[in-house]
C-alpha cells in the first residue's frame, strides 16, 4: 500500500474541480434533441414529453415540461398564474396523458390542475390525477400544478 501525501491529494482535488467545471458547463448548455427534422431545445431540468397530434395524427406540437415546481398546492385560477409567472402554460388534459406515458415521474403525488374549464359549469375545471384519471373538480380545490410549453 502506497503512501498518501498532501500532493497526490492535492492533484486529485484539482482534477474533480476540472470534472466539476466540465459538467457545470454541460448543465448550462442544455440539450438538443432532433426528431424528424424537429430540434427541440430543452433547456436544465426540461422533460421533453412527446408529440401532440391531432384528431387525424398530424403533428401538432411538441410538449415539454419545466423544470420549475411549485412549493405548495393550488386554486385552478393560482395554478394557472404559477404556470405562467415561471414562463409556460398549465397543460390541457390531453397533454397529461402524454405526461403520464412519458414522463410519469414529473406529476404531483395526487392530482393537478388542466388548462381547461369545464364547459357546463365555469365554477368547474378539468384535472389529472397520478393514476392517469381526468376529471372535475371546484376551481377553489387546492392541487397540484405543472408549467409545459410547446415548440
Amino acid at each position: 500500500m502506497s503512501n498518501i501525501t498532501l500532493e497526490i491529494v492535492q492533484e486529485r482535488q484539482a482534477e474533480l474541480a476540472a470534472m466539476i467545471q466540465r459538467l457545470q458547463e454541460q448543465a448550462a448548455q442544455g440539450t438538443q434533441i432532433t426528431i424528424e427534422g424537429r430540434t427541440i431545445v430543452l433547456q436544465v431540468g426540461e422533460r421533453h414529453a412527446g408529440a401532440k397530434l391531432n384528431a387525424h395524427g398530424n403533428f401538432l406540437h411538441d410538449l415539454i415540461v419545466m423544470a420549475a415546481r411549485p412549493t405548495k398546492k393550488h386554486d385552478f385560477d393560482g395554478a394557472q398564474a404559477w404556470a405562467k409567472a415561471v414562463g409556460g402554460d398549465a397543460p390541457s388534459p390531453e397533454e397529461c396523458a402524454l405526461i403520464k406515458a412519458n414522463c410519469p415521474d414529473v406529476l404531483p403525488e395526487s392530482w393537478l390542475w388542466t388548462n381547461k374549464t369545464y364547459e357546463e359549469n365555469a365554477s368547474f375545471a378539468w384535472y389529472f390525477d397520478s393514476n392517469g384519471y381526468t376529471d372535475i373538480r371546484s376551481k377553489g380545490a387546492a392541487g397540484g400544478a405543472l408549467a409545459v410549453r410547446r415548440a
